[in-house]
């Protein structure tokens, strides 16, 4: 009986596991995406050279800049729907978008440009209280979306409504947790001074009054398709329920 039980509970935790993985998602760049990436590029005249910008911290964090102020001032402070979320075509000919979807473009720029990203999903409530590991199941949760870019020196914390970088004024990287800890100290001051939009935690009554998870892209499920699962169930009018999430950057949690 006692081998019994284990066995059930071992292709328990196999299927489990599968369905993880079958639930996996990517942002990924699709030809299309490519093309209106360079479009938009050529537009904002910069220059897509990939040994110039990985040549030093200084040139990368220049193309980064550069490519952030270029999508704030461009992309409109609206709401699109959300199976447009990542769709590179859609941000280019509307020229809207909330902070999730900044966050997928400026990731899917810099994830061509060479370098690698992890996602970022921000929580906190409207209490103006420090949120509990828990308060991410809440219904009302309310939530910003950014990332971190991974630079020569370091994971860096990439704005996504305000043009913000995260690093410090001696010019070193800074990842979300040692944005928070300093915001904590009173002590954050950063070496690009934002000139377009406000930084999410100055919405907050306590600015550090936040938690975040890497690798979360929504909750509902319903910016990114994993395939082939759940690309096939989306054919049949059926969606899916289960966050967007990539496993990969999850580890980054640990």
């Amino acid at each position: 009986m006692k081998k019994r039980i284990t066995r059930i509970f071992a292709w328990l935790f196999i299927l489990l596991f599968l369905v993880f993985l079958l639930f996996n998602s990517s942002p990924g760049i699709t030809t299309e995406d490519e093309k209106y990436l360079m479009t938009f590029l050529k537009e904002w005249e910069i220059e897509l050279d990939r040994d110039q910008i990985h040549q030093s911290q200084d040139k990368e964090i220049a193309y980064l800049s550069r490519v952030q102020d270029s999508v704030m001032y461009s992309i409109r402070h609206f709401t699109i729907p959300f199976d447009s979320a990542g769709n590179v075509q859609c941000y280019y000919s509307t020229r809207k978008g909330l902070c999730f979807d900044r966050a997928l473009l400026l990731e899917k720029f810099y994830t061509h440009a060479g370098f690698d990203v992890r996602h970022l999903y921000i929580y906190f409530n409207g209490r103006g209280e420090y949120p509990d590991r828990l308060d991410f199941f809440d219904k009302g949760l309310l939530s910003h979306a950014m990332f971190e870019v991974k630079t020569k020196n370091g994971w860096m914390a990439v704005g996504t409504n305000c043009n913000w970088l995260g690093q410090d004024q001696e010019g070193q990287p800074m990842t979300i947790n040692v944005i928070r800890e300093k915001l904590k100290e009173g002590t954050l001051q950063m070496k690009k001074q934002y000139s377009y939009g406000l930084p999410f935690y100055n919405s907050l009554p306590q600015q550090d009054a936040f938690r975040y998870v890497y690798g979360i892209y929504s909750r509902h499920g319903q910016f990114l398709k994993s395939k082939p699962l759940e690309t096939l169930m989306n054919s049949m009018g059926l969606k899916s329920r289960l966050p967007d999430y990539n496993i990969s950057m999850l580890f980054s949690n640990l």
